[in-house]
């Protein structure tokens, strides 16, 4: 009688523990959210490229053919402002004998040729060099060539200045160079000629060609008393 009571209880405890408890519940299953791509990143704008030399405009606006008085250049540019009277003094303040000395003294006029140089805003700094110089009538018969030197920027505070022939960025120069004296035993009456002067010019390595017409427009290195 013992036995099948044994067995049967065995296998209700097998039933009841193999069962699930009541009250559990399984975890809710999300459902799956699509992936979202990240938004691109805006392109930086480009830098703007700078103005070639090209940009960069020159020209001769005056020359003088006289003497080389082995210095830099003298002579205001064109555009320059007129001498304060303050620093003038007229010929009647003179003392007669001083007045007759200078008079008499002979004077010495730098030959050379001044040139007016632009820059645009947005340029790389650039280098000028001068090629050459060369002389003629103008009629076109060459005279030969005229060496330049001295460098000169104008200031209007300090006159010419050394300059050493960098050009920068939204700059408006008046520069000059002495330049050596013609050959005169080449010209018959070179006070009634006109002459080219011609100038090869080298902006960051682009070549530029300018020239002036000019006269001989005060007597060089003339003797005592000889009236012009």
């Amino acid at each position: 009688m013992r036995t099948p009571f044994a067995f049967v209880l065995v296998g209700v405890l097998g039933c009841t523990s193999s069962s699930p408890s009541s009250g559990e519940q399984p975890p809710p299953v999300s459902p799956s959210q699509p992936e979202v791509e990240p938004e691109p990143e805006p392109e930086p704008e480009p830098e703007p490229e700078p103005e070639p030399a090209a940009a960069i405009t020159v020209q001769m606006i005056a020359a003088t053919l006289a003497d080389d008085c082995g210095r830099g250049p003298t002579a205001p540019p064109k555009a320059a402002p007129a001498k304060s009277k303050a620093k003038s003094r007229s010929k009647a303040d003179e003392p007669m004998g001083r007045s007759r000395a200078k008079r008499s003294k002979p004077r010495c006029r730098q030959s050379s040729m001044q040139l007016a140089i632009a820059a645009p805003a947005g340029i790389d700094p650039a280098q000028l060099a001068v090629k050459s110089v060369e002389l003629s009538l103008e009629s076109g018969a060459p005279l030969g060539t005229l060496e330049a030197r001295a460098p000169s920027l104008w200031s209007e505070a300090e006159g010419y200045v050394p300059w050493d022939q960098r050009i920068e960025a939204e700059q408006d120069l008046s520069v000059s160079y002495a330049l050596t004296e013609p050959d005169w035993s080449k010209v018959e009456d070179r006070r009634s000629q006109t002459y080219t002067v011609k100038a090869v010019l080298s902006i960051a390595g682009d070549d530029r060609t300018v020239q002036q017409n000019v006269e001989v427009a005060a007597p060089t290195s003339l003797p005592p008393n000889v009236k012009t």
